[in-house]
């Protein structure tokens, strides 16, 4: 640790890059190796709203799903509003992210934000990981991080996986609705380094009503770390195939009129099925002071998905059923140098990022056909002030952006009704700052507050009847998060996360200046005990406040609350874990939109109304693992 005062300096610089669509990013710190949230991460933090989650605080999450895991990330709503193997919905800071809109994310140096997706602009789905093979994710907030270059206004998330299981694992889990999951991983000594896999298959049919979700699910992993003369590298190969069944969200008048219940679908026919297989690698050597890193990727993805949100405005007699594809390949890699003084008297951190894009549209209409080229640089800096070795003030401020989709840059028409339409900026600027604290309280307590202000030129905004989200008007965000984790003793520990966000429109439109979807209060907590004898649990508890549905606020949502606990026992070769999801059964909502859609026998013009997606019901999994 350094001492008290300005007591640490360092610069850095972020080169980012794409190559066939991909993206690189490259991070100015060494990734801290801790065990989870209850290590202070002074001398280490770039600001106040930074933090690293470990694999011991991962182990003692229920999971719904695999998006769940960034519920780890203090702030963060991951829910979802149709098929288990669609990408979850997001919310942080004020922002209804959509599918990952505004916060990147990466698995080892690989992106998983897609630009102009077949669904939404900055789509992210880590259906493809396994949670048990994650080591850390370490996370930022706010456009003050180097290593943030699209999509990173509201911040952004670094997955890293295990270099190897402890040891051989097998699993089986089963539970309601048809769930049903194996898993198998291990590793051995190969030469230098070690050889590691898994495999995963999950099957699930769902609570729907007159929809089987009947998702069939597989993962594969295969990694290769060792280190020689000084340098060490990582080879990852990684495999996973979906296909699923949706319950989309639904429409409130169909349920108060009795023609479903809350579990029930308009359109039975929707799914879809998604792959990705992919490479990376990375070389690294020097000490943490002073280490040089390569890294390098290629990834091929697919998916097709056929949506229907508004049911029969747009065809009364065929519907409003359509398809979305999307392929490609992806080819990446960046280089990232790390320099790190202590300086006792003066000092803080300094770092910049830049992008620039060039978009080659071959739309169907060729009048939507063209190329568009923009650029942009994002300074960042912070200043650290250290009060002692485990208490630091912080001061961060900088710039971010995020790209839109190619599609929008180049178009002059409507596709649909042929109606002229104005272009989008390829690269929209946001600018925030933050001011806040980090300190280890009676060495148990690990507190953090921050104080932050975001603006941004443009946001990206739902459309019911389209299924993606579209460029809007500019915007202004300002909040307050206070996060803690406290180890009480030995055995039990207590999380309590705040989150306050005031969101507005920053211009005078007469629509109002409400921005739909902005959640004012995320709140979560947790109470967890791990015994001597084996014995272990965690009792979860998450809340999200209601949220304007429309610019004027007349129509909202109401608040969700959602509890889960997790109970077990370690032996030395069994472990049994009950995860009870949802465990008080709450019928709140997932997510709630405002929009309009047509049912049999309605008007030409269709209703405007609240389209949502209801929790699950209290489902119970049971998993049996034996470590050899």
């Amino acid at each position: 640790m350094q001492p008290a005062g300005w007591g640490r300096y360092s610069l850095a610089l972020a080169i980012l890059g794409a190559t066939n669509g991909g993206q690189a990013h490259e991070s100015v710190l060494e990734e801290v190796l801790v065990e989870g949230r209850h290590v202070v991460l002074a001398g280490y933090a770039r600001s106040a709203s930074e933090g690293l989650v470990g694999k011991q605080d991962l182990e003692l999450r229920p999971l719904l799903r695999p998006g769940d895991v960034l519920e780890a990330v203090p702030g963060l709503i991951v829910t979802q509003h149709s098929g288990s193997g669609k990408s979850n919905q997001m919310f942080l800071r004020g922002f209804n992210l959509d599918h990952g809109t505004d916060f990147a994310t990466w698995v080892e140096d690989m992106p998983v934000n897609m630009r102009t997706h077949g669904h939404g602009q900055g789509y992210t789905d880590i259906n493809f990981l396994i949670p048990e093979t994650i080591r850390s994710i370490g996370y930022v907030k706010g456009p003050y991080h180097a290593e943030l270059g699209d999509f990173s206004s509201a911040g952004g998330a670094h997955i890293r996986l295990a270099d190897g299981p402890e040891s051989n694992t097998v699993q089986l889990g089963a539970g309601g609705n048809g769930f049903r999951r194996a898993l198998a991983m291990g590793g051995i000594q190969a030469g230098p380094g070690t050889l590691s896999g898994a495999l995963e298959a999950q099957a699930y049919d769902g609570p729907w009503r007159d929809i089987s979700e009947d998702v069939e699910k597989f993962n594969g992993l295969l990694r290769y770390r060792g280190e020689s003369d000084g340098r060490d590298w990582r080879l990852t190969g990684m495999y996973y195939d979906n296909e699923w069944n949706s319950a989309d969200q639904i429409p409130q008048r169909a349920v108060d009129s009795g023609l479903i219940d809350e579990l029930g679908s308009i359109d039975t026919t929707l799914g879809g099925k998604s792959s990705r297989a992919s490479l990376s690698g990375g070389l690294g050597w020097g000490p943490e002071d002073a280490r040089t890193e390569f890294s390098a990727y290629m990834i091929d993805y697919e998916m097709r998905l056929w949506s229907n949100f508004t049911y029969l405005l747009d065809d009364p007699i065929a519907g409003d059923q359509f398809e979305q594809v999307d392929e490609r390949t992806i080819f990446g890699g960046g280089w990232r140098s790390h320099w790190h003084n202590d300086v006792e008297g003066a000092g803080g951190l300094q770092h910049m990022a830049g992008a620039y894009c060039w978009f080659d549209v071959d739309a169907d209409n060729p009048d939507n056909s063209g190329d568009a080229d923009d650029g942009i640089f994002s300074p960042k800096a912070s200043l650290i002030y250290s009060v002692s070795e485990v208490t630091e003030l912080y001061l961060s401020g900088g710039y971010g952006f995020h790209s839109n989709d190619a599609r929008g840059t180049t178009i002059t028409v409507d596709p649909v009704n042929g109606e002229p339409v104005d272009e989008v900026d390829p690269l929209v600027e946001s600018r925030g700052a933050e001011v806040g604290v980090k300190s280890l309280l009676g060495g148990r307590l690990n507190s953090s507050l921050a104080l932050w202000y975001l603006e941004l030129d443009s946001e990206l905004l739902f459309v019911g009847d389209a299924g993606n989200t579209e460029a809007s008007r500019a915007s202004r965000r300002w909040g307050v998060e206070f996060n803690n984790f406290w180890q009480l003793d030995d055995i039990w520990s207590l999380e309590a996360d705040l989150a306050w966000t005031d969101a507005q429109f920053d211009d005078n439109d007469p629509a109002g200046d409400d921005i739909p979807g902005s959640l004012d209060v995320v709140a979560s907590g947790a109470l967890s005990a791990t015994f001597p004898d084996g014995w272990f649990g965690s009792l979860r508890a998450r809340y999200f406040s209601g949220a304007p549905l429309i610019e004027d606020g007349s129509v909202e949502s109401d608040g969700s609350t959602m509890v889960n606990l997790a109970l077990g026992y370690q032996g030395d070769a069994w472990r049994v874990q009950l995860d009870a999801l949802n465990l008080l059964d709450s019928d709140d909502h997932d997510i709630d939109y405002f929009y309009a859609s047509r049912l049999p026998g309605e008007p030409a013009e269709g209703i405007e109304d609240v389209h949502y997606h209801v929790f699950e019901p209290r489902q119970l999994r049971v998993y049996l693992s034996y470590n050899f």
